[in-house]
C-alpha cells in the first residue's frame, strides 16, 4: 500500500512538472490536442487552454539583420559570431541569434491557438512577445469573443480592429514589420479605452459598444443594458481571449510563428504603456474632446488624436425656422461641415423644430423682422436649360411683414471668382401666386454660381433666403453651401441694378 501511495504521489508531481516544463517538448502529432496550462510562470496562475500546440520552447531564433532580406549574409555558423547560427529559410542563408524566452510554436496547418477563458472585459492587463516568418500574410494575433477588439498582422503592419454593430474601425501601427523579428506587445483595457504598446509604439483606441434591443443581439452571452435615454448597448461579465485564431463566416484564420512570455493580469507595462484613461465616447465635438483630453498629464497629443478621431467634428443639432435656415445656422459653426449640416437638417424627421411651430411662432426674432420687413423666402432650383444658360427658380411668398411685398432682389456671384463682384437683379411680383417663378438668364454653363433672394416692401429689404450653389453643366445642386457676402440695404445703391424680363 505504501509503495502504491508513493507511486501515486510521484505521478502527480511528474504531471505538474510536465505542464510547467521549460524545455522543448513535442506532443503527439494528431488533430485537436488540448492541454491545460497555467500562465505567469505560476502553478496557481490564470488558466489557459493550449489547442494543437505541439512545441513549447525556452529558446528560439531571431534573425540578426533585416537589411537585404533577399540575400545571403552567411555561409556557416562561424560567420555569425558567438552565439550566432547560420540558418536557411526559403533557400536564403541568414545569421540568427538565440532568444532565451519561453514561447509556443504556432503552426497554421495544425490550427494552433491558445484560449484564455473567464476574462473580465472591463479590465485587461497583459503582455507577450511574437515572431512570425511571413508578415505579408494576414493572420490573427489576439482576438476577443465579444469582438470588442482584435490584433492582426496585415500587409507588414500591426492592425487593431474595433467593432460596433456592422461598423469596423481599423488602426494601423506606423512602422513596417520584419520577418523573423521579435516584437513585444503590452496592452491595457480600462473602461472604454484600449492602450496598446506595439514594440514601444503606443496607440490609444476607443473601444466601441454594440447597440442592442434585447439580449439576443449580444453575442457570447452578453446582456443588453438598457439606459434611460434608450441608447441600449451590450455588456459582458466574462469573455474569452484567443491567441492565433479568428473565426470568420466561411473560414478560420490562424497565426504562424511564435507567441510567448504571456503575462496575464500582471502590470509589466506600467512604465511602458502610458496610462491615458480618457473616455472619448461621451463627447459630441472633436475639438472639445481633444481639448479635454490634453488636460490629462498622462495623455499625449498622439493619444488624444487617436481617441478623438471618430468623435463628430460638429455638435450642432437641428434648429431654425426651416431646413435651409437650419443649414445656414449649422455651417456658421467652424466645426461643422456641409455633409453633417445637410444630414442634421434634412433627416431630422418629426424632430425638426419647425414642425412643431405654429404660424405665429415661425416668425420670432430669428425669422421675424421687428421693422416690418419681409421674412426670408425659401428658394429652389426647378429646371435648367439644355445649354446650361438658363435656370428656373421657384419659391413660396414669405411672411410679408407690416406691408405687402413689392418685389424681390436677387444676389448672384461666381462662387470661385468673386473678382467680378455681385450681380443684383430686381424681380417683380408679376409671376407670384401661391408660388413665385423666375427664370435666370445669361449665365455661363461652365461656371459655379451662388445666389440668394431678399424680399422687400415699403419698410425695406428683408433677410436673405437660403443660399443655392450650383453649376449648370452638372444639372445638380452641390453641397457647397458657400456664404454670399452680406449686402446691407444702406449700400445697395452702389450696385448696378438690372431688370431682367420675365419669360
Amino acid at each position: 500500500m505504501i509503495i502504491l501511495l508513493i507511486i501515486a504521489i510521484f505521478s502527480v508531481l511528474f504531471y505538474i512538472l510536465f505542464l510547467q516544463t521549460k524545455e522543448k517538448e513535442t506532443f503527439d502529432n494528431h488533430n485537436d490536442v488540448s492541454i491545460n496550462y497555467t500562465l505567469n510562470n505560476e502553478i496557481d496562475g490564470p488558466i489557459a487552454y493550449l489547442r494543437n500546440i505541439r512545441t513549447f520552447s525556452n529558446g528560439f531564433y531571431e534573425q540578426s539583420s533585416h537589411e537585404n532580406p533577399d540575400s545571403d549574409d552567411c555561409r556557416n555558423d562561424e560567420e555569425c559570431g558567438i552565439n550566432g547560427v547560420c540558418l536557411e529559410r526559403n533557400e536564403i542563408y541568414r545569421c540568427n541569434k538565440i532568444i532565451n524566452k519561453e514561447a509556443f510554436r504556432f503552426v497554421e496547418e495544425n490550427r494552433s491557438h491558445i484560449v484564455i477563458p473567464n476574462v473580465n472585459p472591463e479590465r485587461i492587463v497583459m503582455s507577450f512577445i511574437i515572431l512570425t516568418d511571413n508578415v505579408m500574410r494576414t493572420q490573427p494575433v489576439l482576438t476577443t469573443s465579444n469582438n470588442s477588439f482584435e490584433l492582426f498582422i496585415e500587409d507588414s503592419k500591426f492592425l487593431v480592429k474595433t467593432y460596433s454593430d456592422n461598423e469596423v474601425k481599423k488602426y494601423y501601427a506606423d512602422f513596417t514589420l520584419k520577418n523573423n523579428k521579435l516584437y513585444e506587445i503590452i496592452l491595457r483595457s480600462d473602461n472604454n479605452t484600449l492602450n496598446i504598446s506595439l514594440d514601444r509604439r503606443i496607440l490609444s483606441i476607443p473601444i466601441l459598444k454594440k447597440r442592442c434591443t434585447n439580449d439576443n443581439d449580444c453575442i457570447d452571452n452578453g446582456i443588453c443594458l438598457r439606459t434611460s435615454r434608450g441608447n441600449n448597448y451590450c455588456t459582458y461579465n466574462r469573455i474569452e481571449l484567443t491567441f492565433g485564431m479568428k473565426k470568420e463566416t466561411d473560414k478560420q484564420l490562424f497565426f504562424g510563428g511564435y507567441i510567448g512570455e504571456i503575462l496575464f493580469n500582471v502590470d509589466k507595462g506600467s512604465k511602458n504603456v502610458e496610462r491615458c484613461n480618457f473616455d472619448a465616447s461621451s463627447y459630441k465635438n472633436q475639438r472639445i474632446c481633444k481639448q479635454e483630453c490634453n488636460r490629462i498629464d498622462e495623455c499625449t497629443q498622439a493619444n488624444c488624436d487617436s481617441l478623438c478621431q471618430f468623435t463628430p467634428k460638429c455638435e450642432y443639432v437641428a434648429a431654425g425656422r426651416h431646413t435651409e435656415d437650419c443649414i445656414q445656422l449649422c455651417i456658421a459653426n467652424n466645426d461643422c461641415d456641409a455633409n453633417h449640416c445637410n444630414d442634421q437638417c434634412r433627416n431630422c424627421g418629426q424632430s425638426c423644430p419647425w414642425n412643431s411651430l405654429d404660424e405665429t411662432e415661425r416668425y420670432d426674432s430669428d425669422y421675424y423682422d421687428k421693422f416690418g420687413r419681409p421674412s426670408p423666402p425659401r428658394i429652389s432650383i426647378m429646371n435648367m436649360s439644355a445649354d446650361g444658360t438658363k435656370v428656373s427658380l421657384r419659391w413660396k411668398p414669405p411672411y410679408q411683414g407690416n406691408s405687402p411685398i413689392n418685389g424681390y432682389t436677387m444676389f448672384l456671384y461666381k462662387t470661385f471668382d468673386k473678382s467680378e463682384g455681385v450681380k443684383v437683379n430686381n424681380i417683380s411680383t408679376m409671376n407670384c401666386g401661391e408660388y413665385c417663378n423666375y427664370i435666370l438668364t445669361g449665365i455661363d454653363s461652365t461656371q459655379t454660381y451662388t445666389l440668394g433672394i431678399k424680399g422687400y416692401n415699403s419698410f425695406g429689404l428683408g433677410k436673405m433666403s437660403n443660399l443655392l450653389t450650383f453649376k449648370p453643366d452638372k444639372k445638380t445642386i452641390s453641397k457647397d453651401f458657400s456664404i454670399v457676402p452680406n449686402v446691407d440695404e444702406s449700400v445697395i445703391g452702389e450696385f448696378n441694378y438690372c431688370n431682367v424680363e420675365e419669360e
